[in-house]
């Protein structure tokens, strides 16, 4: 039973090797040395290796040289305006 007033919080599915792997297009065996040596967010229960959605989103996003250049420039002006406020 729901107790009342306390939302309820659906977690996001796991994605397998595959869905990740065709999401990214590239071979499974890539995803698999990626996670080997740690360059992409993982879960692993045993053998099992799963990937939330959001991590990888993130990571794509930390790796993305467009994004880094805007941050940058986001970050520049953000404390250009804080330094003239104050």
């Amino acid at each position: 039973m729901e107790k009342p007033g306390l939302p309820v919080i659906q977690p996001s599915p796991l994605l397998t090797n595959a869905e990740v792997a065709a999401w990214l297009r590239v071979k499974e065996s890539t995803l698999r040395k990626w996670v080997c040596y740690n360059q992409i967010p993982h879960l692993k229960v045993g053998r099992l290796v799963s990937f939330r959605r959001e991590d990888i989103e993130r990571w794509l996003a930390d790796r993305n040289p467009q994004n880094k250049s805007w941050l940058e420039r986001l970050n520049a002006i953000e404390e250009s305006y804080n330094e003239a406020v104050r």
